[in-house]
């Protein structure tokens, strides 16, 4: 079980950074 946590947040994390990523290309992309 402790396997399939870790690779969950695992998965969250990398999901967040990759929204951010996209939040953040979107605003360079309005300038």
């Amino acid at each position: 079980m402790k396997i399939i946590f870790i690779i969950f947040v695992n998965l969250n994390i990398f999901y967040k950074l990759d929204e951010v990523k996209d939040f953040l290309t979107q605003k360079l992309l309005h300038i």
